[in-house]
């Protein structure tokens, strides 16, 4: 059985993918065409464009047409956008078959989850992170895409999760922690083990913190009750000089 082939590109290609995946998928289609055909260029390849859509196992019908479109994504991409990959199976399933709503948000979920954890194993995460990402940003905070909103709420966005732990492969753990943890190659199991290990790190090392606060409160507060005895034992030092030369004054007369 030959192994699936990944079409890899950057996030922000799908912005608005939820108005327009079949667009927004032409568009990645495109760019990883350009990608390829520079690679087996600068390889010396005797025919780099049709080896290029070769390596992504698509055959393009005005393929010159789709490099030049890939060029101008390519160029005017930003450097540092992560990247996704998705199988090519899963891409033209989505540009050629009509998708509910749902199921498109459920892809645009997956492939931000991809473009987060990368080749980590796992990542721990937050709502608003995947939010981010699924409008097609870099950033773990940004404005999230207004065709978006509608799935923006705890509810859906707990289905969507349900979904993809369903028949996406997501292993998702949230068991009493910060955010979530997620991961498409880990099993469950490792997964929580890896949770349930972090939050215990993160408890040590706050209770680490709050030793910390009271041992500098305790000294803070023993230095204002030291401070005035101190004060008191100088003035004690002081009357017993005094009584000490008023005696040897009397002595003296």
């Amino acid at each position: 059985m030959s192994k699936p082939k990944y079409l890899t590109f950057p996030i922000n290609i799908y912005k608005g993918g939820l108005n327009d995946i079949k667009g927004s998928l032409n568009n990645a289609i495109d760019y990883c065409l350009y990608y390829q055909y520079q690679r087996h260029k600068e390889n010396e390849s005797d025919d780099p464009l049709n080896e290029a859509a070769d390596s992504l196992g698509i055959t393009f019908k005005y393929i010159d047409k789709a490099l030049k479109a890939g060029k101008s994504l390519y160029e005017t991409n930003p450097k540092n956008s992560p990247l996704t990959s998705i199988t090519k199976d899963m891409i033209f399933d989505f540009y050629e078959n009509d998708k509910t709503q749902f199921e498109i948000v459920c892809f645009l979920s997956f492939a931000a989850l991809k473009s987060i954890i990368q080749d980590q194993g796992y990542k721990k995460m937050t709502n608003e992170y995947l939010l981010s990402r699924m409008s097609g940003n870099s950033k773990s905070k940004a404005d999230i895409d207004p065709t978006l909103k509608p799935f923006t709420s705890r509810y859906q966005l707990d289905k969507i999760k349900q979904e993809l732990q369903l028949n996406w492969g997501l292993k998702y753990y949230s068991m009493k922690t910060r955010g979530f943890y997620v991961s498409f190659t880990m099993s469950l199991t490792e997964l929580a083990k890896i949770a349930e290990k972090n939050n215990k790190a993160y408890k040590l090392k706050r209770l680490n913190e709050l030793k910390q606060q009271a041992r500098r409160k305790a000294i803070e507060e023993l230095s204002k009750v030291e401070a005035p005895a101190s004060n008191v034992i100088s003035m004690q030092h002081d009357v017993s000089n005094i009584s000490a030369q008023t005696s040897a004054t009397y002595q003296h007369l």
